[in-house]
């Protein structure tokens, strides 16, 4: 932008100047052949989408994750681990000696919805364990999603790397993009979320919201209980050569 913004400012300049210039003459209607203009215009509305979709999607995914956890702790925690994935990984960029192009402020408006994955599958793991302490929490979030997280992101990385072959730039550049994404996305969800929530994630009802709990708790309903059957009369007809119940065999 510090290459074309000023560029794109002259050829306006030059358009007004010949506009005016013509005064009562007739109007000058003024015409860019080579579309360079249009370049300019489309470029720069791509940063700045990239300048605003970022910190908006950091936004969203706190929103919903304090709303679909019930627990502001844990949503700020996983939000802080998103972040880092996505400075990490812009750190990447830079060292890669990329520059943004049209399609690398696309692919970086898509790096928010990949980093957020497997850190968010952790995050609803541990808020969801029943364990009393933060370890027991953390150890249950980690043997239920944490071989189903690393599965997903071998298989991720693999198929991006098949587009490192590929000829067309597009396709080369998308590859790079998730293969870095989910690289550092998996990195931090494996080591930096479990140190970070054994260390001050919240243990018992620490942190939950009571209002987000209670609509949860009312839309997921109760269980039915089960009865179980404490007399002879309840028991599904059988032969009459015997009958087991809770106080043991009865023979008739």
């Amino acid at each position: 932008l510090d290459i074309i913004t000023p560029e794109y400012h002259e050829w306006r300049d030059a358009a007004r100047d010949a506009q005016l210039g013509a005064g009562a003459e007739g109007q000058v209607e003024v015409m860019g052949l080579t579309g360079r203009l249009e370049w300019i215009a489309v470029m720069h509305a791509l940063v700045q989408g990239v300048q605003s979709g970022v910190p908006s999607s950091l936004v969203i995914a706190l929103a919903v994750l304090v709303v679909s956890t019930a627990n502001w702790l844990v949503a700020l925690l996983a939000t802080a681990t998103i972040l880092g994935v996505m400075s990490t990984f812009f750190i990447t960029f830079v060292a890669s000696g990329w520059v943004l192009g049209m399609y690398e402020c696309m692919f970086l408006q898509l790096t928010a919805g990949m980093a957020v994955d497997y850190t968010v599958h952790l995050a609803h793991a541990y808020n969801e364990s029943a364990g009393a302490t933060k370890e027991i929490k953390l150890r249950e979030a980690l043997t239920e999603m944490g071989v189903s997280v690393l599965s997903g992101a071998v298989s991720t990385l693999g198929a991006s790397v098949c587009l490192f072959v590929c000829s067309f730039k597009v396709f080369y550049l998308y590859g790079s993009f998730i293969f870095f994404v989910i690289l550092w996305a998996i990195l931090w969800a494996l080591l930096f979320f479990p140190a970070i929530m054994l260390t001050v994630g919240p243990a018992g009802e620490a942190g939950d919201i009571k209002i987000f709990r209670a609509i949860q708790t009312l839309l997921s309903g109760a269980a039915p209980a089960q009865v179980e059957p404490d007399s002879l009369e309840a028991v599904p007809d059988k032969p009459a050569a015997e009958v087991e119940t809770k106080e043991g065999v009865l023979q008739s």
